[in-house]
């Protein structure tokens, strides 16, 4: 069996009962990163091999996965944080349990998706996660528009090094856009701000808080 495990995004108590019971259970854990891997393990008492299979790795690791499942061994996945295969590695190993006729069993998680839509406040019916744009900055900028001008809300992931820079991209969109951000989320220092794109930006300029990571959702419905 191969088991899917959704991991917290910060906070090392938001993981569930159940995903500590699996990574108890299985044999080997495949993992994106495995010191963070390990450092969880750690937390809850849990010894088990770890194996490096993230995204430049991962096709490499699915001869060895499917040998594990051959033998009868129970196999779990788990990325750096939140829900694999959402921005994340995983996809590959899945394809190929599914094509070789293997029980694949998901572990559902926290992921920055869930997190900040529950604290969404513009009643979004429909709401796209894109995760990571193009470094590239005018195929950074046409994404946005395309994704703004569907009309349904979208949650971008974004690192301290662009987070001023995309809040501007946004404005250039549409100056009026409705934006919510959550900063840390889940950790010591997590924040949630709401507002327009460039008094956001102003915000985390002048205090000097565009350090950590960012999820932004971008809608075009108001609070009202």
């Amino acid at each position: 069996m191969l088991y899917i495990v959704g991991t917290p995004i910060g906070n090392l108590g938001d993981i569930t009962y159940r995903a500590i019971d699996i990574l108890k259970l299985v044999d080997v854990i495949f993992a994106e990163d495995t010191r963070i891997a390990r450092k969880l393990l750690s937390h809850y008492g849990i010894v088990k091999k770890l194996i490096s299979c993230n995204a430049i790795t991962e096709y490499k690791r699915i001869d060895l996965l499917l040998s594990y499942l051959s033998s009868g061994s129970n196999v779990a996945f788990v990325s750096d944080a939140g829900t694999p295969c959402l921005s994340d590695p995983g996809s590959l190993l899945v394809d190929a349990a599914f094509k070789n006729g293997y029980k694949i069993c998901p572990i559902p998680g926290i992921s920055s998706f869930n997190t900040v839509i529950s604290v969404n406040p513009f009643r979004d019916k429909v709401i796209v996660f894109e995760g990571f744009l193009s470094n590239k900055g005018i195929k950074r900028l046409k994404r946005i528009e395309e994704l703004y001008h569907r009309g349904d809300a979208f949650i971008l992931l974004e690192s301290s090094h662009r987070i001023l820079k995309l809040l501007s991209e946004i404005s250039l969109v549409d100056l009026n856009a409705n934006v919510l951000v959550g900063r840390e989320m889940t950790k010591l220092y997590e924040e949630y701000k709401v507002g327009k794109p460039l008094e956001l930006k102003k915000y985390f300029e002048e205090h000097n808080k565009d350090k950590g990571e960012f999820t932004i959702l971008v809608s075009r419905k108001s609070k009202n």
